[in-house]
């Protein structure tokens, strides 16, 4: 019997969903990874885009396009890594009522639960030459990690057809 199946990055900025995706791929190089990322990087160099341009549309768009390619197809059991920004209960419905309609047969969520610690230092990392103080990164990485915790506490009944928590400092679990 084919399947085909999804497994959607579920985690707040800076939990490693990207990073995690990239370790599991070195084991299991059979997975289709799709990330909403790469495809912004590939087309306007960075991530972070003006919301009035468009450009988060547009890979959007060809984000789902790929997907639909990949459930369309008539591989057996295709497996597909979507990592791709749902921080709200209402986006992650929209991307399963996709999914569905696009050919996914089972849709996992990736519940990333990384630790706040961890989640601050990317931050801190990432966005060092964007603000005045470290203070203000934890501030924003703190209010982004509880945001994001309080969207996520019933992901259980958002329709998946299951959650697997993952703790990204654990090492890959495949």
């Amino acid at each position: 019997m084919k399947e085909k199946t999804v497994f959607l990055t579920c985690g707040t900025r800076g939990a490693g969903k990207s990073t995690y995706c990239k370790g599991v791929l070195k084991h299991r190089p059979d997975l289709i990874i799709i990330s909403r990322d790469e495809i912004l990087i590939e087309l306007f160099g960075e991530t972070e885009l003006s919301p009035y341009g468009g450009g988060h549309y547009h890979a959007m768009d060809i984000m789902w396009k790929m997907v639909r390619e990949h459930l369309s197809s008539d591989g057996n059991n295709v497996q597909i890594i979507l990592d791709c920004w749902n921080g709200f209960p209402e986006e992650r419905k929209h991307i399963i009522n996709e999914l569905r309609k696009s050919g996914a047969d089972k849709i996992v969520a990736w519940r990333f639960i990384t630790p706040l610690n961890s989640v601050i230092e990317w931050f801190d990392k990432k966005n060092r030459s964007k603000f005045n103080g470290k203070e203000m990164n934890k501030s924003r990485s703190r209010q982004d990690f509880s945001l994001f915790n309080k969207m996520a506490k019933n992901i259980e009944n958002e329709g998946f057809d299951e959650v697997v928590y993952i703790n990204p400092l654990q090492g890959v679990l495949i």
